[in-house]
């Protein structure tokens, strides 16, 4: 036989199977430890049962759990709190302790590898230095900041020798972050030292390097920002009004060449290893230079370029023309410099002028190193052309001055007798009357 305690729906209601309530004639009330027998008991409807009527009903109210049963789900509630709170400590200690192991990794790796690219070479050459002017060693964090994380609308180009970011600084101030590219490990002490070197030049041709940063892959380099563009985007305009004069582009390859100059011989340790061309010549908002990079090819190329206003090898021009370098020394060769220059070249600079700077151009080509002039010649013969260029302008001025004079000498002295004449006739015309 079966026996059935269920609770119903209040707390204190349960229903029974009135053949339990009755054991021989007694009455017993089922309990967890205290179950009738198999025997079963017949209750009459209506009967009252230990002071409960049960009419027509097999129900009956009992008294509430005891307290021992409400302390034990009390207790058992509390441990599965206490569990489940153990368990999600644990797992806040878990990522933290992640988030700290990770974060020594990552410090350790930086360390590693700013010493990989010769940070503390950097930190002794600048401790030399006492207390003159240092670049600033960035974190990568502060740089990753500047740019954005490196935003690709904060691209400003891309060249031979890395890519370029458009930066901001906590102070406001707008830079250049030049992500290197891979450097060998041969020529460490060379990179730190030019980098020591550039930071302490103040040439007003020369980008001013404000810092870098050695704790990522790749070295980065913090430049003044240049806001005019490229030399070379200013020498490949197609509209002749847009390009440049021929007197900004004489101004600036002597800029260039002073700039060069200063570099290879009167900085204590010469820098040679990068390339120059015009796509690394900045120009500022008054279009003066600004070298980005320094190195030994030829600096004929980029005289090459502001004659003739194209690029040094272009697959859209005839097969002869290809290699413009090659073409212009040919040129050169047979008497027909005229005939490769940049329209507005043509019509604003002066025989003399261009003949001289395409002898120097070709000079700056020569195959043979040792026979090219140095930037100190270059840019002391292009220097000489400016002078005798402003001469020309003041001689010229002069003479305009003069014949406008003149003119307005001639002119006064033509008013001068008209009103000479005029009153003649008219006191001839007088004197008639009289």
């Amino acid at each position: 036989m079966f026996r059935q305690f269920l609770p119903a729906q209040h707390p204190l209601h349960y229903k029974i199977r009135v053949r339990d309530l009755f054991y021989n004639g007694q009455r017993h009330l089922p309990g967890p430890h205290h179950l009738p027998g198999p025997q079963e008991s017949e209750c009459l409807r209506g009967q009252a049962i230990g002071g409960v009527g049960v009419a027509g009903s097999t129900e009956m109210r009992l008294s509430e759990p005891k307290p021992d049963d409400k302390r034990r789900h009390l207790l058992a509630g509390l441990y599965g709190v206490g569990i489940g709170t153990g368990f999600l400590c644990l797992a806040l200690l878990g990522y933290q302790l992640y988030q700290y192991l990770m974060k020594k990794k990552y410090a350790l790796r930086k360390e590693i590898l700013f010493k990989q690219n010769g940070g503390l070479l950097l930190q002794e050459r600048f401790s030399s230095y006492g207390h003159g002017e240092k670049a600033k060693i960035f974190t990568a964090e502060e740089l990753q900041r500047a740019t954005d994380n490196y935003n690709q609308n904060r691209f400003l180009g891309q060249g031979g020798y890395g890519t370029v970011y458009k930066g901001m600084l906590p102070d406001g101030s707008i830079v250049a972050v030049k992500r290197s590219k891979a450097i060998d490990k041969n020529r460490i002490e060379q990179f730190i030292n030019e980098v020591v070197i550039l930071s302490q030049i103040n040439h007003r041709n020369v980008v001013k390097l404000l810092g870098c940063c050695l704790e990522t892959e790749l070295p980065l380099l913090v430049y003044e920002f240049i806001s005019n563009g490229t030399l070379s985007y200013h020498i490949h305009q197609q509209d002749d009004e847009l390009s440049l004069s021929w007197e900004d582009r004489l101004r600036i390859a002597s800029e260039v060449a002073g700039a060069l100059a200063y570099m290879h011989s009167a900085a204590s340790i010469p820098i040679y290893h990068r390339d120059i061309k015009s796509s690394n010549i900045l120009l500022d908002d008054k279009y003066s230079a600004k070298v980005s990079d320094f190195g030994t090819s030829s600096f004929g190329v980029v005289l090459v370029e502001l004659l003739k206003g194209e690029k040094p090898i272009s697959l859209a021009r005839s097969e002869e023309e290809i290699n413009l370098v090659a073409y212009f020394v040919s040129s050169t060769k047979k008497n027909r410099v005229f005939q490769v220059l940049d329209g507005r070249v043509a019509r604003e600079a002066g025989s003399e002028e261009i003949l001289a700077v395409a002898k120097l151009g070709k000079k700056c080509l020569k195959h043979n190193g040792k026979k090219r002039p140095t930037m100190k010649e270059v840019a002391t013969e292009l220097e000489g052309l400016r002078k005798n260029q402003r001469c020309l302008q003041i001689y010229e001025e002069a003479l305009l001055l003069r014949d406008e004079a003149s003119l307005v000498h001639s002119v006064a002295q033509t008013i001068q007798e008209s009103l000479e004449n005029s009153t003649s006739f008219s006191l001839d015309m007088e004197s008639s009357s009289i």
